[in-house]
C-alpha cells in the first residue's frame, strides 16, 4: 500500500459484487462484511462495509481490499451516503466498453460518433465499476433490435432501437428536467414497445429505458442531438435509469398470472367497447380525409364502406349476442390448442406464445423456435420471436428484421378475425402463417438459412394457402 493505513479509517465500503466467491476466504481473514445500500450520482447499490473509525478498524478495511483485490488508491476512491452519512466507497479499476457503431457509414458520420462515444466513456466505465456488468453499446444495427441471450455479465445499451413489437413514437422537448436539443426544439424520441419487458420513466414519468433483462433500449436519441454537457448529463441518467431497472426486474414478483376463464371473459369482453370506439374514431378521420383532401375521395370511400360495414356487424344483435358466449368457447379451444404454450395479459394486450415452429420445406425441416402473437385492445395484431433461431437474427422468412410481417393474402382473414376479437381464430390463422405460409418466391429470406430440425422425422403435411376465413 503507498498510504497508511490511517488515512483511510473506516468504514470503507465495497460494491457487493466484488466479494461474490470471496465469503471463506474474507471468513479465514477474520473479515465479514456490514451489508448495507448506498446512493451514488442517481445510483443505488448493494456494498459491504469493512472497518471503523478505530485504528484496528481502518487496518480490518485495507486487509479486506487486499481480500478483494481492489487497490485502495486516490482514482479508486468514491464518495456515497449510507442514510445520509458520508461513506468512502472504493471500486476497482474500470473497463472500456465495447462499441458498435453500425455498417456503411460514411468518414464524417463515422469520426462523429467515434467523438461522442469518447464524451460518453467515463459514464460507461462508472456503470461497470458501480455494477461489475461489462457495457456494450450498440449504434447501428436498425431501429428494431432483438435482443441478446442474458448472459448475466454484459449490459448491451441500444441507441435509437426498440425491441421487436407493437412500438410507437413520440416528441419530448424536456428529458430528466433538461432540453435534449441545443435549439430547444422537441426531439422525436422512440416507444416503448408495448408489452415487452421492464420501462422506467425519468421523474416527470416519460419513458426513457425499457429493459429486456440485460438489454437496455435508450428510448431518448444520445448521438442524432448530441450536444455536449447537456447530452453528457442526460446519457449518464441513462445508464442509472437501465442499473434502477435491473434491480427492479430482479426482485419483482410475476404479476402477469394466467388469466381464469372468468378474467379471460370479462376482459375481452371489455375491448369490445375500445374496438367499437376505435371503428367510430376511424370514420371521424375518414370524413375529414373527405372534407379536406379531394384528390384522395375514392381511396377514403372505400375505407369507410369497409369501416362501417364493420361497425353495423360489430353493433349488430348477432354479434353482440355472440360475443356473450365466444370468450369462453375462445378460451377452451385455447387450452385446448396444441400449438399453445402460453398466455398472458400485458399492456391493454393479450399475449399468445406458441410452441416451437417447424417448417417443413423441399424433404427437410427447419427450427424457428417460439412466437408471440399479441392481440391489443384496439384489435391491433403484433408478432415477435424473443429468440430468433437465424443466425443474423431475423424472425421469420415473412417477418422482416425490423418486426414488420408480410402476411400475403392472409391479410384480410387475420385483420377480421382480430377486429371481431375471434382470439381462437386469430391464433390458429397466425400458427398456420407461420407454419405453413411459406413463399419461397416473396420470401426476403430464404428458409434454408435456418437451422435444420437434428432428429428424422415424418415429412409435415403440405402447406396449405391461407385464403377462406375461419368460421367464427
Amino acid at each position: 500500500m503507498k498510504k497508511s493505513s490511517e488515512q483511510y479509517r473506516g468504514p470503507l465500503a465495497f460494491p457487493a459484487y466484488a466479494a461474490a466467491g470471496k465469503v471463506a476466504e474474507l471468513a479465514a481473514h477474520g473479515l465479514k462484511g456490514r451489508k448495507a445500500r448506498l446512493a451514488i450520482q442517481d445510483y443505488f447499490i448493494d456494498v459491504l462495509l469493512f472497518g471503523n473509525a478505530t485504528p484496528f478498524g481502518a487496518l480490518d478495511a485495507v486487509r479486506a481490499a487486499s481480500v478483494l483485490k481492489i487497490p485502495v488508491e486516490r482514482k479508486s476512491l468514491f464518495k456515497g451516503t449510507i442514510r445520509d452519512r458520508l461513506v468512502t466507497l472504493v471500486l476497482p479499476p474500470p473497463q472500456k466498453a465495447t462499441v458498435n457503431y453500425g455498417d456503411k457509414l460514411d468518414p464524417a458520420e463515422l469520426e462523429k460518433r467515434r467523438r461522442i462515444m469518447r464524451y460518453y466513456q467515463p459514464a460507461l466505465e462508472l456503470f461497470s465499476r458501480l455494477t461489475g456488468l461489462k457495457a456494450a453499446v450498440h449504434l447501428g444495427g436498425g431501429s428494431v433490435r432483438a435482443p441478446f441471450p442474458d448472459d448475466g455479465t454484459t449490459a448491451h445499451f441500444f441507441a435509437n432501437a426498440t425491441p421487436p413489437g407493437d412500438a410507437n413514437s413520440r416528441y419530448e422537448a424536456l428529458l430528466f428536467g433538461l432540453c435534449p436539443h441545443k435549439d430547444g426544439h422537441a426531439v422525436v424520441c422512440n416507444g416503448p414497445t408495448h408489452g415487452r419487458g421492464l420501462v422506467v420513466k425519468d421523474e416527470a414519468g416519460k419513458p426513457v429505458v425499457q429493459a429486456l433483462g440485460l438489454n437496455f433500449y435508450l428510448l431518448v436519441p444520445v448521438v442524432s442531438h448530441y450536444y455536449q454537457h447537456v447530452s453528457d448529463l442526460i446519457f449518464a441518467k441513462l445508464l442509472a435509469k437501465s442499473w434502477e431497472a435491473r434491480q427492479a426486474a430482479l426482485v419483482m414478483n410475476d404479476g402477469h398470472r394466467r388469466p381464469t376463464r372468468r378474467d379471460f371473459a370479462a376482459t375481452v369482453a371489455g375491448w369490445s367497447g375500445y374496438v367499437e370506439k376505435n371503428f367510430r374514431d376511424e370514420l371521424a378521420k375518414i370524413e375529414e380525409t373527405l372534407a379536406e383532401l379531394q384528390k384522395r375521395q375514392a381511396e377514403a370511400y372505400r375505407q369507410k364502406r369497409i369501416y362501417e360495414a364493420m361497425l353495423a356487424q360489430f353493433t349488430s344483435p348477432a354479434f353482440t349476442t355472440a360475443l356473450k358466449f365466444r370468450p369462453r368457447e375462445d378460451f377452451a379451444a385455447l387450452l385446448a390448442d396444441q400449438d399453445l404454450a402460453d398466455m398472458r395479459f400485458l399492456d391493454d394486450g393479450l399475449h399468445l406464445v406458441t410452441k416451437p415452429i417447424v417448417i417443413a420445406h423441399d424433404g427437410r425441416r427447419y427450427q424457428l423456435g417460439s412466437f408471440t402473437v399479441r392481440l391489443g385492445k384496439y384489435g391491433a395484431v403484433a408478432v415477435w420471436s424473443e429468440a430468433p433461431r437465424h443466425p443474423k437474427g431475423v424472425p421469420h422468412p415473412h417477418i422482416a428484421k425490423d418486426g414488420v410481417p408480410c402476411y400475403g393474402n392472409a391479410s384480410d382473414v387475420i385483420a377480421k378475425a382480430a377486429g371481431e376479437l375471434r382470439i381462437a381464430d386469430l391464433f390458429r390463422l397466425m400458427v398456420r402463417w407461420l407454419r405453413d405460409g411459406y413463399s419461397p418466391e416473396s420470401a426476403e429470406v430464404k428458409i434454408e438459412e435456418w437451422p435444420v430440425e437434428a432428429q428424422s422425422a415424418e415429412a409435415a403435411p403440405p402447406a396449405t394457402q391461407l385464403t377462406s376465413e375461419v368460421a367464427s
